[in-house]
């Protein structure tokens, strides 16, 4: 990835430590400053490096330390994932009230298909944290 030189215009490689042409230091590429595009708009004017994004993603604290941040690999919901039942409570009272048997199936079923997902589209939620993650909240930052 190339940049410009902030003293002489020069392009320069973000790997190199100075500019060859006039020996200026050259910010790492980490942190090279990228757009802030917070969601709430209290930010969103000014920039922040991409070192300060991660940092600040992966340590808000409006979710529960133990639980870990997750991303939807479908609609890219940024948060805690939860817990996913499907059928109704209410059908399943109804059957255990007038029929037994297929209330306990009905619970059986509801039981076994429970599962954690996205509070948004119930899809499949990915740990921030691991590389498929960082991939899809970049992608979804580029946007």
């Amino acid at each position: 990835m190339l940049t410009k030189c902030s003293e002489c215009g020069h392009e320069v490689s973000t790997n190199a430590k100075k500019c060859p042409n006039c020996g200026a230091p050259i910010e790492s590429r980490e942190e090279l400053e990228i757009e802030n595009r917070a969601p709430d708009g209290k930010e969103g004017n000014g920039k922040k490096t991409q070192k300060e994004i991660w940092k600040e993603v992966l340590s808000e604290n409006r979710w529960n330390s133990w639980q870990p941040k997750k991303i939807c690999a479908e609609c890219g919901y940024v948060g805690a994932p939860v817990s996913i039942t499907p059928g109704t409570f209410l059908t399943e009272v109804a059957l255990w009230c007038l029929f037994l048997l297929p209330g306990l199936i009905y619970s059986m079923w509801r039981l076994s298909g429970r599962h954690t997902g996205c509070p948004k589209c119930g899809g499949k939620m990915i740990a921030l944290s691991s590389p498929r993650g960082r991939k899809l909240y970049e992608e979804l930052e580029e946007k």
